[in-house]
């Protein structure tokens, strides 16, 4: 169904493509297995990253944030609901279908992560690790392209891009720039996309 690559890239002869974050799109970040995951640890209940951060510093906070990695608890991660849905109709509309993270690509992350997708059901042509979304090197050989992410600084590098649909995941509803798009949920992604084309094709 997908497979791995690393480090920059050129995409070449993509007619449709769709680019998706995992963490923050796919599923909520920080979630509720990753919070229970802290209280076991440390006995201790949160509800915020800045609040562990607040509480720890950020180097206990990354110490505790890699042995959750390793753990394999991510597995156990809910998809954010009708996300697996979205993914099913951007294929049914001929796109290609990235999934990029931040992630580690060393073992076992992910294979973890590999697993969790396959196991939720998404449909996906490659799984792609890269420490700077900025990184992805995107030539014009593509008549569509939407890039969802939840991190905005992940999005304002495409912003000049041809025919691309840049859309930030958050619950902060305020729009950055007015090349980027902003949602909370899939549905609301399938307003933007799916209801936008079906008038796009009628004309």
């Amino acid at each position: 169904m997908g497979c791995f690559l690393n480090g920059i890239l050129k995409l070449i002869n993509m007619r449709k493509l769709a680019i998706i974050d995992i963490d923050g799109v796919l599923c909520d970040y920080p979630n509720e297995v990753f919070f229970n995951f802290i209280f076991k640890q440390i006995n201790k209940k949160f509800i915020s990253k800045d609040e562990i951060i607040s509480n720890f510093g950020e180097t206990e906070y990354e110490r505790l944030k890699l042995e959750y990695r390793l753990s394999g608890e991510k597995l156990k991660i809910k998809p954010k609901p009708f996300a697996k849905e979205s993914l099913f109709k951007l294929k049914e509309q001929g796109f290609e279908i990235w999934i990029v993270t931040s992630r580690p690509r060393w073992d076992p992350v992910a294979r973890h992560t590999f697993l969790w997708l396959t196991k939720n059901s998404f449909v996906f042509d490659h799984l792609m690790f890269i420490d700077k979304k900025g990184e992805l090197k995107l030539n014009s050989n593509y008549e569509q392209l939407i890039i969802i992410d939840d991190d905005y600084d992940g999005l304002v590098d495409y912003v000049e891009s041809e025919n691309v649909t840049l859309i930030h995941f958050t619950e902060n509803q305020e729009q950055k720039h007015n090349k980027v798009h902003t949602i909370s949920s899939w549905i609301e992604f399938d307003r933007l996309i799916f209801n936008y084309h079906t008038i796009l094709y009628k004309l």
